[in-house]
């Protein structure tokens, strides 16, 4: 049988939707590769100085440039692998033909193969968007595994916006003033940020509080003029769904899990949490080089490859990222722990 080679088993899992990444697509648009092992981020140094007063006939003084920091970082390496089961190419597959089957081996060995890399560009997905959110939550990214010593990939946001309600002022709270909460929230991003930031994340309890609050209510209120609109009934939420605006706000209910090591469904924003960002946070994907000879050693979004070995005869099947998130402006979103 031949071996794909890695253009076809690219094509092939470009022919399948990927997962719904919309938090990598909306805030994390751009893409980086390195063609070394490492990735290099520069963080210009900004000041906020005014311009000084002088007499007309003063000498003009020349100030100082902003300087400008460098961090570098290796990314881990995912290498999701599944064997191609000799015992399953001679067997009837789901939907075939009860009976001896419609699909000779040859056939089924390439709708297996397009089944593992359909998982493998999934797994891959989902570890890129579990970066997302440890990023939009924390400023950070804590890399480990099994092979894979932890790692800290802290990116300095400001400890203002981490925040942590005390518990009168929970949201649970009768008169708990949300509008109050977000509005400060938003100034504090744009104050460290010099950014505008107004897309708000709930996940599914965070939003079912947040709609019967009094004060969300009274904004909604047309009788005032209200030019908000905002979904306060029951809402089914597979992952992501956009419920309103109030003021500037964008409310969105997110409800998108992953499973653990354990088989456990997490999800990737905690339950008693608030997320706030917006597009300024000018994310990155950025990919490092594959250390693999078949990848020629450049940066590649994926890279599959089969691997054939004999004595006994398997076929695996390898798939190949070394992705890293990165945050062009950090202090453009904040998470609070509201419940």
């Amino acid at each position: 049988m031949d071996i794909y080679s890695t253009t076809e088993l690219l094509g092939l899992l470009r022919m399948f939707d990927a997962p719904d990444v919309f938090i990598l697509d909306r805030y994390f648009p751009g893409s980086v590769t390195s063609t070394t092992s490492e990735i290099a981020l520069d963080k210009i140094i900004k000041n906020k100085k005014l311009a000084p007063f002088v007499l007309p006939t003063a000498k003009a003084k020349a100030g100082i440039r902003e300087g400008y920091s460098t961090m570098t970082f290796t990314p881990a390496t995912l290498k999701p692998m599944d064997v191609v089961d000799p015992e399953r190419l001679i067997k009837r597959m789901a939907g075939e033909s009860i009976g001896a089957g419609s699909l000779d081996p040859a056939a089924r060995r390439d709708a297996i193969i397009g089944e593992i890399l359909m998982e493998h560009r999934d797994q891959i997905a989902r570890r890129r968007l579990w970066m997302a959110w440890q990023l939009l939550r924390t400023g950070q990214v804590v890399v480990e595994g099994p092979e894979y010593p932890s790692m800290t990939v802290d990116y300095n946001r400001d400890p203002l916006l981490t925040k942590a309600l005390i518990p009168a002022d929970l949201w649970s709270v009768e008169d708990a003033d949300i509008v109050g909460d977000l509005e400060n929230w938003a100034a504090d991003i744009q104050l460290k940020s010099g950014a505008i930031a107004l897309d708000v994340f709930f996940t599914p309890t965070v939003w079912n509080v947040v709609r019967k609050n009094a004060g969300i209510k009274e904004l909604l209120d047309t009788r005032r003029g209200s030019a908000s609109a905002v979904e306060l009934g029951p809402v089914s939420v597979k992952s992501v769904r956009r419920v309103g605006e109030m003021g500037d706000f964008t409310f969105y209910v997110y409800a998108e899990t992953y499973q653990d090591d354990d088989g456990n469904e997490v999800p990737y924003l905690g339950a008693d949490e608030v997320v706030i960002t917006g597009q300024a946070i000018d994310g990155t994907q950025a990919h490092g080089a594959i250390l693999d000879k078949g990848a020629g050693y450049q940066p590649l979004d994926l890279f599959p490859k089969i691997i054939e070995e004999q004595n006994p005869s398997v076929e695996s099947v390898l798939t190949q990222s070394r992705p890293l998130i990165v945050p062009g402006n950090v202090n453009a979103s904040l998470c609070a722990t509201v419940l």
